[in-house]
């Protein structure tokens, strides 16, 4: 069996600080008894902001001013400039592989505006420079 749990924590005076503690406590509980011995790897990465609902909002427009110049669908814009710019992804499911489209929602801040920017660098149409509160 394949386990993986992620969650939030903070370094605070070189302590570890779970934000959801309960849920880390209650995975570890459950772990104890599904695994042969008791030990497990941990991993640790830095906490990155990912794309926000603004950004994605300016992505759709932005989709949508470059349907209108190519007569292309949207939804095949977004499929294309994914496949060319993300690539793939592959997952196991009951033991069989499958691929998929990566998807925009795991960018970071700062990668989503590098893909906005393949967009242009590719289409030749601007990014729309849009004040969204």
């Amino acid at each position: 069996m394949k386990l993986k749990f992620k969650t939030m924590a903070s370094i605070q005076e070189g302590k570890l600080v779970f934000e959801y503690r309960e849920q880390v406590e209650k995975f570890l509980y459950q772990l104890a008894g599904s695994i042969k011995e008791n030990k497990i790897v941990v991993t640790f990465e830095e906490w990155r902001k990912k794309r926000t609902n603004d950004q994605n909002a300016l992505y759709w427009f932005y989709l949508g001013i470059i349907s209108d110049e190519t007569g292309n669908d949207v939804d095949c814009l977004h499929d294309q400039f994914r496949l060319q710019f993300l690539g793939m992804r592959t997952f196991e499911v009951d033991g069989k592989i499958y691929e998929t489209l990566k998807s925009t929602t795991e960018l970071s801040t700062k990668e989503f505006t590098n893909y906005l920017e393949q967009i242009n660098a590719t289409t030749g149409i601007p990014v729309p420079n849009l004040w969204i509160e």
